[in-house]
């Protein structure tokens, strides 16, 4: 069972529920539609068991394509030790994708299109991530496509009549892809930071590039020092310098509160914009708090990678669990939003809170137990 639970990389599923979630709370409330009825009931499921099926299915197959790879590198990996069968691993995860792609049409057109858009997402990235550095643009993409899935599942509430419906109101899809942007970021940094776990030492000059034997200990080309030893130095300290600016774009999550701090005094500031001081010292004050308690977090990630850049799997796990938080805060900020344009919503808002800062605890806890990467 342990095996598959590190196949499945289990430990990091919450942090799609909350993806998801913090996607439909946004775009629901930017959209005026209530998270009561279908929307917080078969809808959200369906989402997530979809986004669910979609992230474990592209994990089982992202070692299932690695298998090769996985025999010469990491043969205590559970396919390529036989704990978990090849051939059934294979089964699984295609199913997974294949079933995660076609729930979402019960809902709408526009949830299922993007449930198919994430799933080839997913099967690309696993196909070209070995190959290619740009794959992190690929897995951040994946992420994306859960905000988007749930601002699809939101604009589905959209009002029908007998002969057409009624033209779609974007703002709720639009304002999850807003959100979803610093999530882009912020995983394709820390995959990137991921990708420069191990230095490798290419047999050329550092100064100059020339080639150099394995053994020459200057380039017979510009005469610097190119030993295997200054090889092997130039190489850490370029991975290092790549480490830290991977670490710095994981504090893109600190975007959207520092956009609203910003707004918020903006408007104190001008004192005509006809909002009510109460209201706008409520956002200031709740955005600056998050502010400060993600930023910490995420600046003890980075620090400690600085401290200890050999241990990337222990900044990689703290920035996958650091979505989990940025969902919090910004389902936090809904009920804000809920309180003075839909009370009715504040309970619901209020849940989903706590729902997703009960996953980032989850998050933490698991990945002292199963491997998140």
């Amino acid at each position: 069972m342990k095996a598959w639970l590190e196949v499945l990389r289990i430990s990091n599923l919450p942090t799609v529920w909350t993806n998801l979630v913090a996607g439909t709370c946004v775009a629901g409330a930017f959209a005026d539609v209530s998270l009561e009825g279908p929307i917080g009931g078969w809808k959200l499921a369906v989402v997530l068991v979809a986004g669910s099926m979609l992230y474990l299915g592209g994990m089982v197959l992202n070692d299932v394509f690695d298998l090769d790879i996985d025999r010469r590198e990491r043969p205590e990996r559970p396919i390529p030790s036989g704990r978990v069968p090849a051939t059934v691993a294979a089964t699984v995860g295609w199913g997974l994708v294949v079933v995660g792609a076609i729930l979402p049409w019960s809902i709408s057109i526009a949830t299922g299109v993007v449930a198919v858009v994430v799933a080839g997402l997913v099967l690309l990235y696993d196909r070209i991530h070995a190959a290619t550095a740009w794959s992190v643009v690929v897995m951040a993409g994946c992420r994306v496509g859960l905000y988007l899935m749930a601002g699809a599942m939101v604009m589905s509430e959209v009002q029908q009549d007998a002969f057409r419906i009624t033209r779609p109101d974007l703002e709720g899809p639009l304002v999850a892809l807003l959100i979803a942007i610093p999530v882009f970021i912020h995983v394709a940094s820390f995959s990137l930071v991921a990708r420069f776990e191990v230095p490798t030492s290419e047999e050329t000059c550092p100064s100059c590039g020339h080639p150099v034997l394995g053994d020459q200990a200057t380039c017979p080309e510009c005469g610097e020092a190119s030993d295997v030893a200054t090889r092997h130095e130039r190489a850490e300290a370029t991975l290092g310098r790549r480490r830290t600016w991977g670490g710095t774009g994981t504090l893109a999550l600190l975007l959207p509160f520092a956009a609203c701090c910003g707004l918020a005094t903006f408007v104190l500031g001008i004192g005509n914009s006809g909002a009510e001081p109460s209201e706008v010292f409520r956002v200031l004050g709740l955005s600056f708090a998050i502010l400060v308690v993600l930023g910490i977090f995420l600046l003890n990630t980075t620090r400690d990678l600085a401290r200890r850049p050999r241990a990337v799997g222990r900044f990689v796990v703290r920035s996958i669990a650091a979505m989990s938080l940025y969902d919090t805060a910004l389902v936090g900020m809904m009920i804000l939003r809920a309180v003075d344009a839909a009370p009715a919503q504040v309970g619901a808002a209020f849940f989903a809170t706590i729902a997703c800062l009960a996953c980032f605890v989850l998050v933490c806890w698991a990945h002292r137990r199963i491997p998140g990467t």
